[in-house]
């Protein structure tokens, strides 16, 4: 895996970096086994001399070596027993993915099998098991190209590329990769701006001495040296800042930090405050050399001070627990002045102001809870919430996602409850009323027009709500659509995505763009009940192949050919394999070069964590948007002409759980959260719906957001914004490739050498092997060849260690479009 999709920031540093894509190479698309390990190959051994600092910041991480249990690191078999979370002597915590870093092991000799060396033989196994950390191309990630490559974590720098600054970049390793990366953008890096990070930066030692006291002295000479670095460093200290490391100690040196009394300790503090993690030791010592005869001071500056005001918010924000909304957002507007500027402190950054973090979306939240959402049908009332309504749910998604403790999680869930309840019942309300009585519904009924099929067609002659939503124009300026059954044209792999709120498809199609990606975004009304079994049928091409029978406790539809079964996903995978589609399996990408082709995919875990996790969804939502952005990426990628994202329903949440609505069980046969099938000719005092299935049939649904059973912070299947209005995306490549017949005809291989045929010819065209068909920046054939009017050409892998992988042999046009591609295993299979 190549890590995160997102760059890292300026005031990054490279070890910020590093840690996060090690730490995200773990995640795993829905329905796959996760890793259970990353392997980390370096086989130059270039990294070593990072290993103590990655292991303070990485506690997951384990190296290959010789047997030592403090520095976890060990043989291979001892890895195997700690990846098994076997040895009382490694703690691994639950949730966090071992890390293996193999230093001089190449992913090659792993791969060898048998031939590889015995003693690395019983990590052989994990290659299949675990994922292996390396770059977009296959290769392992050197020093030199994580600094400049544009692929997450590179850093995207200009660095010369001779053997003196390579020797420096590599000497200067240690410090390097804790300089942030603002001090290295804007000019070409040389030997000697490699050379200067090792001398003459006095402030970054004194930090790192603060930081460490004990180890920075060793490192300079000791703690009995009088002379070398130490004497140095202390004659600059005394020099630069009026203090004495031997005689006043790292204590005196905090309390100047904090109290900033000079300009060199002003100056010094912005420095930490540059790449603070780097010097992960401070926090304590300030809490330590705090002084306390001091009355006036800046609060900025001591990590307690920002404590005592988190505790405080903690407290503003729990009473606010059944407060009414008016006064709720009189006090978050109060909150937001006393403690909003700590967003700026550099324990924000440190993730020691969650709270204050959390305050900046309830101000959200308050400003557009003020509004209440109107209209007089369903069409205007989906208008307003596409038009901006829909940032309410995303701001109090934001809040929630800000707590990482169960005290925090009381004080934001407070806030937000007393927030966010009042406008969702009152929006969910006013659906249903504008559904239940539409305008001139009578005149249709009587003139015997066509059955209304619009969500605003509300109540039938028998006075239950319509079940489908109206016939609209079906394009790409959000309309909403007509309820016409989705197929996808050959090229098109359609991607289901079960709880798709249309909130998070905001976020999800703001990623989409960030990669470059042409979305085309839509929207469209959920079958009734808003769930699975019955939503996402109605949304997938088997609509024709399906009908209701009765109104079963599943809410699921039969087969039309057999209605004795009911649809069930087997089924359903059945049909789309007889229409021509292509299941398109959890990891796999399918064969978009398929005369015809055209794909089914589903992805993603939104709906399946929301009912495992309640209001802890709020929690992992940004993770699975990005998951599933990155899933749509590799699709297009392997050369998908458009993938369109579909789902079946959203879903409500509210902390603290939605309110009950008493309904007897004697008047239900089956009762859902949202929903429930009526017993015989009962006739409950809620609203009823008819089923999308069946027009005849109807089931009850919660009045406004009220549940039919209590305890549910998360549920779905009524009628409400959240749950009805739901995304329909259409995603392609920026340029997409002119139709063109090409086709690959022959691909030889001896060794690392590949010959390929094209047919025909055409001027213009260039052959590569990629690991990606459309990012020529993953080729390893040196950026491929152009074919000059031969059918054949010959290109060359360089690099042994990708003997065996899979590529794509790709031909392009000459406007750089993947015109055609068939995959490859390089040396032959």
């Amino acid at each position: 895996m190549s890590g995160v999709s997102t760059k890292s920031l300026a005031s990054d540093t490279m070890l910020e970096s590093m840690c996060r894509s090690l730490v995200d190479a773990a995640k795993h698309s829905a329905g796959e086994v996760p890793p259970v390990a990353i392997l980390w190959t370096d086989a130059k051994g270039e990294w070593l001399p990072l290993v103590e600092t990655l292991r303070a910041r990485l506690p997951q991480l384990l190296v290959h070596g010789e047997y030592d249990r403090y520095k976890r690191t060990g043989p291979a078999i001892w890895l195997k027993c700690a990846i098994a979370r076997q040895l009382p002597e490694v703690e691994i915590l639950e949730g966090l993915t071992p890390i293996v870093y193999l230093p001089l092991v190449s992913r090659q000799t792993l791969r060898a099998g048998t031939e590889c060396p015995l003693q690395l033989q019983p990590l052989v196994e994990l290659l299949y098991r675990g994922a292996v950390w390396t770059q977009k191309n296959g290769r392992d990630w050197s020093v030199e190209a994580m600094l400049v490559s544009k692929d997450a974590p590179g850093l995207e720098l200009d660095v010369a590329g001779d053997s003196h600054t390579k020797l420096s970049m590599m000497a200067s390793l240690s410090v390097l990769a804790d300089t942030p990366v603002s001090r290295l953008t804007g000019r070409r890096l040389e030997a000697e701006d490699f050379d200067k990070l090792m001398i003459g930066d006095h402030p970054r030692d004194l930090l790192r001495w603060m930081s460490d006291p004990s180890v920075v002295r060793e490192e300079m000479g000791g703690v009995d040296s009088e002379g070398g670095t130490w004497h140095a460093f202390c004659n600059r200290c005394r020099e630069d800042y009026g203090f004495d490391p031997d005689t006043d100690g790292e204590l005196v040196a905090a309390e100047k930090l904090g109290m900033q009394e000079t300009n060199v300790w002003e100056g010094l503090w912005g420095r930490y405050c540059e790449s603070p993690k780097a010097y992960a030791g401070i926090p304590n010592l300030l809490r330590r050399a705090k002084p306390t005869n001091r009355i006036a001071y800046e609060k900025e500056t001591w990590p307690d001070e920002n404590e005592t005001e988190e505790a405080s918010l903690r407290t503003a924000l729990a009473a606010l627990d059944g407060v009414d909304a008016t006064h709720a957002r009189e006090a978050i507007a109060k909150l937001e002045q006393a403690h909003g500027f700590r967003r700026s402190w550099v324990w924000a950054r440190l993730d020691q102001a969650p709270l204050a973090l959390a305050l900046e979306h309830l101000g959200h939240l308050a400003e557009r809870t003020q509004t209440a959402l109107g209209g007089d049908s369903p069409e205007d009332l989906a208008k307003l919430y596409a038009d901006g309504g829909y940032l309410v749910d995303d701001a109090a998604l934001a809040a929630m996602a800000t707590v990482r403790t169960a005290a925090d999680a009381v004080a934001v869930h407070a806030a937000v409850r007393a927030l966010y309840l009042p406008w969702l019942d009152q929006a969910a309300t006013r659906l249903q009323e504008v559904w239940r009585d539409p305008p001139r519904l009578t005149d249709r009924v009587s003139e015997r027009l066509p059955e209304p099929t619009a969500l605003a067609a509300g109540r039938s002659a028998t006075g239950v709500y319509g079940g489908r939503p109206e016939n609209a124009a079906y394009g790409s300026h959000g309309t909403v659509s007509s309820y016409e059954s989705i197929s996808a044209d050959a090229g098109c792999c359609l991607l289901f995505a079960d709880g798709l709120r249309y909130d998070l498809a905001q976020r999800l199609s703001l990623a989409l763009s960030e990669r470059s990606l042409m979305v085309a975004s839509r929207r469209r009304w959920s079958a009734l009940p808003s769930v699975t079994a019955t939503a996402k049928p109605a949304v997938s091409p088997v609509t024709a192949k399906v009908r209701g029978v009765g109104l079963p406790d599943s809410f699921a539809p039969s087969l039309a050919d057999d209605p004795e079964k009911s649809l069930t996903f087997a089924r359903m995978h059945s049909l789309l394999k007889a229409d021509g589609y292509q299941i398109i399996g959890a990891g796999e990408v399918g064969d978009p070069a398929a005369a015809k082709s055209r794909g089914w995919c589903e992805f993603g875990e939104i709906d399946k964590r929301g009912h495992s996790m309640q209001a802890k969804l709020a929690s992992v939502v940004a993770e699975q948007v990005e998951l599933i952005a990155e899933r749509i990426a590799e699709l297009l990628d392997a050369g998908w002409r458009e993938v369109r994202v579909i789902t079946d329903h959203g879903w409500l949440l509210m902390p603290g759980g939605l309110p009950k609505e008493d309904l007897p069980h004697y008047l239900t046969e089956a009762k859902w959260a949202r929903c429930a099938t009526i017993k015989g000719e009962s006739k409950p005092n809620v609203p009823k719906a008819t089923w999308h299935w069946n027009q005849s049939a109807e089931f009850a649904t919660g009045p406004g957001v009220r549940c039919f059973s209590a305890g549910h912070a998360y549920a779905h299947g009524g009628i409400s914004l959240q749950e009805c209005l739901i995304p329909d995306m259409s995603v392609t490549l920026q340029n997409q490739p002119v139709h063109q017949d090409v086709s690959i005809t022959k691909v030889d291989w001896k060794g690392l050498r590949c010959r390929i045929s094209v047919s025909p010819a055409s001027a213009g065209l260039r052959v590569d092997l990629r690991n990606k068909p459309n990012d020529p920046a993953t080729s390893v054939a040196d950026g491929g060849k152009p074919l000059d009017g031969n059918e054949t050409v010959t290109l060359f892998v360089e690099d042994d260690d990708l003997l065996e992988s899979v590529v794509a042999v790709t031909v392009c046009n000459d406007a750089g479009q993947t015109i055609a591609k068939q995959n490859t295993t390089i040396g032959g299979e």
